[in-house]
């Protein structure tokens, strides 16, 4: 909380930490929610349809608010609003991918990685030189001839999914 970075997400339901208060229930009335409380945390329960829980974690949120008008939480609200970052990202590394289908999990997560950098430089490039924004293609074609990494060179193409 020092530096102002706060978190709000889901969580998976099958998660031992979580009180089975807030697990799906098939008792559970449509649009209820629960609010559990520690420290600097909050954990929200919510019903949106029948025999379906969302199940989330803030450490923004410090009260369980309701939105006067959906008769949601605050909690499910912000994160409806901010959670299209995560699905532009996955949108971005499907489209233009340095992956491979492998076996061996460190290279799946490398090239994971090299996804994500990639965004990440297109990103930082575009504040640079808003006038000469690259494409994904050209950025990853730089990085691969610049990296000079010799065992990496014949796994690490260029596709257009």
């Amino acid at each position: 909380m020092q530096k102002q970075i706060t978190l709000v997400g889901t969580l998976k339901k099958n998660k031992r930490e979580i009180p089975p208060e807030f697990l799906p229930h098939k008792n559970k009335a449509v649009s209820s929610s629960i609010f559990g409380f520690q420290k600097d945390k909050m954990l929200t329960s919510y019903v949106p349809r029948k025999n379906k829980t969302v199940i989330l974690l803030s450490t923004m949120h410090d009260k369980g608010s309701l939105d006067n008008f959906t008769k949601k939480p605050e909690i499910i609200m912000d994160y409806n609003s901010t959670k299209g970052g995560v699905d532009i990202v996955d949108k971005m590394c499907a489209t233009y991918t340095v992956s491979r289908i492998m076996k061996r999990w460190p290279c799946v997560i490398f090239y994971s990685l090299m996804n994500i950098a990639g965004i990440n430089a297109q990103v930082l490039y575009a504040f640079s030189k808003p006038n000469d924004a690259p494409n994904r293609r050209r950025i990853f074609k730089n990085t691969k001839k610049h990296m000079k990494i010799n065992v990496l060179n014949d796994n690490i193409r260029i596709t257009k999914s």
